[in-house]
């Protein structure tokens, strides 16, 4: 599998289709069974450093997709539930509104929440929390 796994990611590097790639693979037991990076930090530059699978990123938006696989684990071991309201773990969100859109000027309007935010609804993103204004 490695071996296999290697190929692939280094022939996506050297055809330019990544710039850079790196893949760890961890058993459901938590030992580390792939750790390999390939390219180079900047694309551009044969003689720029290594990437690593320490190197550091930016992700923007891509924390929804982490944030969304480590709920998804909990979900697994039972320690969270979709169903859950959002409030069991952040009280804080309690009195959260929610945006319905903009008004005439551009600025968005709110109204209370109409039942129980969930951890559903924070996954797929229909908790209310975005306006397209924004």
């Amino acid at each position: 599998m490695a071996t296999q796994l290697s190929s692939a990611l280094e022939q996506a590097v050297n055809t330019h289709r990544l710039p850079a790639v790196g893949a760890v693979v961890v058993d459901k037991s938590g030992k580390q069974i792939y750790n390999q990076a390939f390219g180079k930090v900047d694309a551009n530059d044969s003689s720029s450093t290594p990437y690593t699978n320490d190197t550091d990123l930016i992700i923007f938006s891509c924390t929804k997709l982490l944030t969304s696989l480590a709920a998804v684990q909990l979900l697994e071991k039972g320690k969270l539930s979709l169903d859950d309201p959002v409030t069991k773990y952040l009280p804080s969100e309690a009195d959260v509104k929610v945006c319905t859109g903009v008004d005439k000027d551009g600025k968005p309007v709110f109204r209370d929440q109409k039942g129980t935010m969930t951890v559903l609804h924070l996954i797929t993103h229909t908790a209310g929390y975005s306006c397209k204004a924004f």
